[in-house]
């Protein structure tokens, strides 16, 4: 992707308990977890290539989910 990721001012307000630094917004992406499914835009699936901790991050059955505003904004707006 040559575009560079941009997120609305509000959800980066939005995103307070980020631990990394907003790595998404940098070399385009390149630290996010890869998201495998999404359900109406507000329930993201993913597969995260990082053992950091994340405030945003979650297991349950399995799976793992991401709550963090910015990476759903990303995801819904680049599908990256």
């Amino acid at each position: 992707m040559d575009e560079k990721i941009t997120i609305n001012p509000e959800t980066l307000s939005a995103t307070k308990l980020c631990q990394k630094h907003f790595s998404c917004l940098s070399e385009n992406g390149k630290e996010m977890g890869k998201v495998v499914f999404c359900v109406n835009c507000t329930i993201h699936g993913i597969i995260c290539g990082s053992d950091e901790p994340c405030a945003y991050r979650y297991s349950e059955d399995s799976r793992t989910f991401c709550t963090c505003p910015s990476r759903k904004e990303i995801y819904n707006k680049y599908k990256i």
